[in-house]
């Protein structure tokens, strides 16, 4: 089964992976539980399952994963479904999630400094330009 799936954003600038009908549960743990922040948690399960063989279960806001060394279960608590996919197409997934995330914050990061770069350069009051030096400090980029 195919790893690389198509990259939508939801309408709350959320990014997930558009998931084939039968592992449409994977797009509700994505946008719901799953982000830059604990996807890496999620890997590292993951690769404690694959190596030790001992099972594990992890819960989210409506999802449970019931991580084995050859199938995961997800259920969606709130819908009550769930889907089982290999393990290794699992971590496959969330890899993929992970970089095209990762992507995503960095391509909003380079409009939004893109965006004060043009001011900066238009900018000729000390007024205008202590702001733009404010705005890159709370970015700390300087």
């Amino acid at each position: 089964m195919n790893s690389n799936y198509p990259v939508k954003i939801t309408s709350a600038g959320i990014l997930y992976l558009n998931m084939p009908e039968e592992l449409s549960i994977l797009e509700d743990f994505m946008i719901i539980d799953l982000n830059l922040n604990n996807v890496q948690d999620y890997l590292i399960k993951i690769d404690e399952v694959l190596d030790s063989g001992i099972s594990i279960e992890c819960s989210g806001n409506t999802t449970i994963l019931k991580i084995k060394k050859d199938k995961t279960e997800i259920y969606n608590i709130s819908i009550d479904q769930e889907c089982r996919l290999d393990t290794l197409l699992l971590k496959e997934i969330l890899k993929n999630y992970l970089k095209e995330s990762l992507l995503f914050t960095i391509e909003k990061d380079l409009k939004r400094k893109q965006v004060i770069y043009d001011k900066a350069k238009k900018s000729n009051s000390l007024k205008d330009i202590l702001k733009i030096k404010s705005d890159l400090q709370q970015d700390k980029i300087i």
